[in-house]
């Protein structure tokens, strides 16, 4: 199936995975798009791409990782799943791709936090261009 293919400007989002009981928090590019590789005058994201994700929270729970606190942003891996499409090489991440992770949220309490380990999917909800698409 054709997707369009991310650049630069790619939007990710957060979801509960499956049995979760609901999970938030704010999933960022580390990685940086090829310089070579490009769709509408933007670098494309190819191969594994690092991912970081902050202000973990769990509003099932009440659980949270407060921003700025050690795992703060957590880094993950997202592999493109594309199974013709090269660049250089490398597969293309594409609107879709996701990776579902294992967090460790913790519920505040006196005098010791709880945790409270939670899985969530990270997807490319948006490329960032519309024209370029790959299978």
């Amino acid at each position: 199936m054709k997707a369009e293919l991310a650049v630069l400007g790619a939007i990710l989002v957060v979801e509960p995975a499956p049995g979760s009981t609901g999970v938030g928090g704010v999933a960022t590019f580390v990685t940086l798009p090829s310089t070579k590789a490009r769709a509408n005058s933007k670098g494309i994201y190819t191969g594994d791409i690092e991912i970081a994700v902050s202000g973990v929270t769990n509003p099932g729970t009440s659980a949270t990782i407060p921003s700025g606190t050690s795992p703060d942003p957590e880094t993950f891996t997202l592999s493109p799943t594309s199974t013709k499409c090269r660049f250089g090489g490398k597969k293309p991440l594409r609107v879709g791709d996701k990776v579902t992770v294992l967090v460790n949220p913790m519920i505040p309490a006196t005098p010791t936090p709880t945790p409270s380990p939670t899985s969530m999917i990270v997807r490319v909800s948006d490329a960032g261009q519309a024209k370029a698409r790959g299978a």
